[in-house]
């Protein structure tokens, strides 16, 4: 099924069962049993945080910050249209999208989780849980 995320068009997959997701990514997601969830480079350019950084300390002439992911405001825009045109439909972003989004959309922006033995390793050599995500 497709639906419409900003100005494009976008696949929605059932990637478990009675969980459905648009992919927010610009590298596809390799889940265990070898299925891709495509990327989609356009749409990962929409979700967008800044990063708020908090001093946290110095060791010399070197600054330690405490660096929080903000949500983006036209992003935030964009996703709040989305859930109320496709209710239950979840978008996978990265982790620093979920962070930055997870207390003005909470549930909505998800990331999956890779398995253990993956985790390390590059994203075209990780493989993901599609039972597992986190928000």
């Amino acid at each position: 099924m497709k639906t419409n995320f900003g100005e494009f068009e976008v696949e929605i997959v059932e990637v478990y069962p009675g969980l459905s997701v648009i992919s927010g990514l610009a590298h596809p997601i390799v889940f265990e049993d070898g299925e891709v969830l495509e990327p989609n480079p356009e749409m990962a350019r929409l979700i967008k945080a800044s990063m708020e950084e908090k001093v946290f300390g110095h060791v010399g002439d070197a600054v330690l910050v405490q660096a929080t992911p903000k949500p983006d405001m036209g992003s935030l825009k964009v996703l709040r249209k989305f859930e109320q045109e496709n209710p239950g439909v979840r978008v996978v972003s990265s982790i620093i999208g979920v962070t930055a989004f997870r207390n003005v959309l909470p549930g909505l922006v998800i990331s999956p989780v890779t398995t253990p033995e993956t985790t390390r390793k590059p994203n075209s050599e990780k493989r993901c849980f599609r039972h597992k995500w986190s928000c």
